[in-house]
């Protein structure tokens, strides 16, 4: 620790040890001062340089380029992580076709383009638009020829019929940075139109999101062959995979799913999804530690819908081991039956969230091999740290299941954040004396839940 020529407080005789590398002091008021001061003073043995860092973790983009305006030092220290943290978002639709045309080379309209990624050469999001619809010239390709070293890239179609050119030019983006890419993501609002990347390896990439939110009917067979090829080749490290439903159930059955990499370990999943797909996830091999399946809407009119609890408790019970967190939101159209479900034992759940209601309600948990009961959370989720319930109904038996029996007292001392959120509660005494009653249990069975919530939404 460095020294003040001023006498300070014993940490031992006041407060107990500073944090390693920190202290506080308070100096003696100097003899001869009009008003002496007694203001503590931070004292950090740790350069600047080196806190940085772990501070943005707790700071908005926005934050950190404040910060970089404070002082030369600063902005040299904070600069870095804002390049780091920055996405640059290019449309690849040049200006509106007019003499301006004629005047400027692409060059020198793109001269934009050019700047932001010399800021910032890591993440990008490529964005199609329908500025226009007749045919345009391609950018000036060297514009791209210098970026290889992108992690993220976010390729953003809005419209259908995309010109060829475009397409192209996000392949040979996305090619070029196959050594340095981590992360990436496309998003279409009609048809999927995911290009083949076979021959192309991608020896860092973790992360792939590939979805397409309008067409609900449409399947284009030839871009999920695309994806399931570079999963099982192109991506041999990859770790989280975010889809629709319904094409991972296609890509399943063109038999990808059991040469996913073992390396997968998170999945997330949302849209229609039917018994039969259910039961093709059983297919995926790697270890799951992350799961969510939300909302995933279940079709009344499947003839084998009710063997969906226990394909999904197969599923569940595959990946029990190694699961730490969930979230699963499973809606069952115009059926409002009760179906029994069943959840598996997770030794190493750190956070569950469920949202029930209509026919995903009743459950009962596997307190020992083979043997189902009301929870308990000392067999059955033994490290549990946070708990969600939601309920989209009147009904809250499916919230009142995460509750033990009446009578039955235990603490969970491992949880530290519960949410319980009800909707459709009706404004009247009865429901807020079971409010009530339910948020005592909540205080009683998690004591050290100091941040526990009951949300409701009135009627």
């Amino acid at each position: 620790m460095g020294c003040l020529n001023s006498k300070s407080i014993s940490a031992d005789e006041r407060d107990p040890p500073p944090e390693s590398g920190v202290e506080v002091r308070i100096p003696e008021p100097v003899v001869g001062s009009p008003e002496p001061h007694r203001y503590p003073i931070l004292i950090l043995d740790t350069p600047i340089q080196q806190v940085i860092p772990h501070v943005c973790k707790f700071l908005r983009v926005k934050d950190v380029k404040r910060c970089r305006l404070v002082s030369k030092s600063w902005n040299d220290s904070f600069t870095p992580i804002l390049k780091e943290r920055t996405t640059v978002r290019i449309v690849l639709d040049p200006p509106d076709h007019d003499e301006y045309e004629d005047l400027l080379s692409q060059k020198e309209k793109y001269s934009d383009v050019v700047a932001k990624m010399a800021f910032s050469p890591v993440n990008i999001a490529l964005v199609i638009s329908d500025s226009y619809q007749f045919f345009l010239p391609p950018r000036d390709p060297e514009i791209f020829l210098s970026v290889k070293n992108l992690k993220y890239v976010f390729v953003m179609f809005l419209v259908e019929d995309q010109m060829e050119w475009k397409k192209d030019l996000v392949l040979k983006i996305i090619q070029n940075s196959a050594a340095t890419l981590q992360k990436l993501k496309f998003l279409w609002d009609d048809e999927l139109a995911f290009r083949s990347l076979r021959g192309t390896v991608f020896p860092k990439l973790i992360e792939l999101e590939a979805k397409y939110t309008e067409d609900e009917e449409y399947v284009n067979e030839e871009a999920l062959e695309n994806i399931g090829y570079a999963i099982t080749e192109s991506f041999p490290r990859l770790e989280c995979l975010k889809m629709e439903s319904r094409d991972l159930n296609e890509i399943a059955k063109m038999g990808f799913l059991p040469k996913f990499p073992l390396s997968l370990h998170s999945l997330e999943l949302s849209g229609d999804l039917d018994s039969a797909g259910m039961a093709l996830l059983l297919q995926i091999p790697g270890p799951l530690k992350g799961l969510a399946f939300g909302p995933i809407f279940l079709d009344r009119h499947d003839n084998q819908v009710d063997e969906v609890p226990m394909s999904l408790y197969k599923f569940l019970k595959k990946h029990s081991s190694t699961l730490e967190m969930i979230f699963i939101g499973l809606v069952l159209r115009d059926r409002d039956d009760d179906m029994q479900w069943r959840i598996p034992t997770f030794p190493k759940m750190k956070d569950f969230g469920i949202c029930t209601g209509g026919s995903f309600k009743n459950f009962e948990f596997e307190t020992s091999l083979g043997n189902f009961a009301r929870i308990d959370y000392e067999r059955c989720f033994p490290v549990l740290e946070s708990l969600s319930v939601t309920t989209l109904t009147k009904d809250i038996s499916g919230v009142v299941a995460f509750f033990p029996e009446e009578g039955n007292v235990c603490r969970v001392k491992s949880v530290r954040k519960v949410l319980l959120e009800m909707h459709e509660m009706s404004n009247t005494g009865g429901s807020h004396f079971v409010l009530t009653g339910l948020y005592k249990r909540l205080v009683e069975l998690f004591p050290d839940a100091r941040r526990s919530v009951i949300k409701f939404t009135i009627l």
